[in-house]
């Protein structure tokens, strides 16, 4: 065996490769900072984070319950203590808060104490981090940003929403302590979580039977690949047992939380197989969003939210909680920001990293008024294909989310349903 150390885990697999709606378009990644420059004549108006959550545990060991002995002492109640803001979880829409899923009720914990899935002290710190980050961007304007929230925590700027997972809402907790300290927050910071069958901060399969079955059909495309049997081939030695239906994305998701983590990986697994495991399974989980419809009912009812936002605080109409807020936060998975950045032609063949964030900043021009959008993905800036700069015209930007964003009907989702196929993973999110 060898151990990776966390911080060359985290770049262990390199790029894959895309093809379909992406290929020919991927977003380039700005040189310069994520600054605004001072001829851009914008000012910041209002701005959406959309975050993965932090480092977990993996959400399944290997065939048989095979781990290769790995003790997961990784989640601690000091860091707990340290790392996250005390919060009150609150519904969405006047709606009753959604029930949060809680590790500790997961029957069966991995060795050393974590559960599956459960995010690590090494995960709470990275969105402690990025709060930080927020924190110096947007409430002292430095790190190329501006002055748009105060100091203190307020819930007519701030608007805090998580997915039902206790990861997600444990990393907003943690985003939230970092960019408000103990003396600038209340005893409990509002956050607000969705019904898991109205869920829209990933795509929603239980709520949409539509989606679901247009998911089996992708999976049974790629359960006839080749080259994934011969790959899983290749991975036995880490199953005590024949495994054919294990999924490329349940190896990556192991091995993948062992690499951020500085956990042993088998001397076996060479660089190249943890490139190809890596470009199957990013592979794979996109083109779960190529069909137009499929992507539309994965993440568009997430970016109408967002459109909805800007609406409102453009034309200075009420949110819901009374003043247009200025910053919102979405604290979500790999599944929200993937279609999020395949939607925008954005994608750049690479799986969402723990922690990954992209930030959406609603611009205004001071001489004419007219609404810009930029996009920051991991504090860089995104050139957007259809945009004429670093900043999206909000025409240009409506016009690229044009089919995504449009309102799903109920018969979207449960009429026309594609035949049965493999049943959808979970390993990842």
């Amino acid at each position: 065996f060898r151990v990776i150390g966390g911080g060359v885990g985290l770049g262990l697999f390199a790029a894959a490769g895309v093809s379909g709606r992406n290929g020919a378009a991927l977003a380039e990644r700005a040189e310069t900072g994520a600054g605004l420059d001072a001829g851009d004549g914008l000012d910041l108006v209002m701005v959406h984070v959309v975050c993965r959550h932090g480092a977990r545990t993996p959400l399944n060991t290997f065939a048989g319950g095979h781990d290769l002995g790995t003790k997961w002492f990784l989640c601690t109640d000091e860091k707990k203590k340290s790392l996250e803001a005390d919060v009150e979880v609150k519904g969405v829409n006047g709606d009753p808060p959604g029930h949060v899923h809680n590790m500790d009720a997961t029957p069966m914990p991995l060795a050393g104490g974590c559960f599956p899935g459960e995010l690590t002290d090494l995960g709470k710190m990275q969105l402690y981090q990025l709060g930080e980050r927020l924190k110096r961007r947007y409430i002292y304007g430095d790190a190329g940003g501006e002055k748009l929230i105060s100091p203190r925590f307020s819930s007519d700027d701030v608007y805090v929403r998580s997915s039902f997972q206790q990861r997600a809402l444990e990393s907003a907790q943690a985003l939230l302590a970092g960019l408000f300290p103990p003396e600038s927050r209340p005893e409990q910071v509002p956050v607000h979580v969705m019904e898991s069958k109205k869920e829209t901060i990933f795509p929603n399969v239980h709520g949409c039977p539509r989606l679901k079955s247009l998911f089996r059909e992708v999976k049974k495309a790629w359960a006839a690949i080749g080259e994934r049997d011969e790959v899983r081939a290749r991975l036995s030695l880490l199953t005590d047992e024949e495994s054919p239906g294990i999924s490329i994305t349940h190896y990556f998701d192991n091995l993948k939380s062992r690499a951020a983590h500085g956990l042993i990986i088998p001397d076996d697994i060479s660089q190249g197989l943890l490139d190809d495991i890596h470009r199957l399974a990013t592979t794979e989980a996109a083109a779960l969003f190529q069909d137009p419809v499929a992507l539309r009912l994965a993440i568009g009812p997430l970016w109408r939210e967002i459109q909805d936002a800007h609406s409102k605080i453009l034309e200075n109409e009420e949110s819901e909680a009374g003043k247009s807020h200025k910053l919102v936060i979405y604290s979500g998975h790999d599944t929200t920001l993937m279609p999020m950045l395949i939607s925008l032609n954005a994608f750049d063949g690479k799986w969402p990293e723990y922690s990954a964030n992209l930030v959406i900043e609603l611009l205004r021009s001071r001489d004419t008024g007219e609404p810009h959008v930029r996009f920051l993905y991991n504090d860089q800036v995104l050139k957007i294909p259809g945009c004429g700069g670093k900043a999206c015209r909000y025409d240009e930007f409506k016009n690229i989310l044009a089919d995504v964003s449009k309102e799903i009907q109920p018969a979207d989702c449960f009429d026309k349903l594609a035949g049965d196929g493999p049943s959808v993973g979970t390993s990842f999110n």
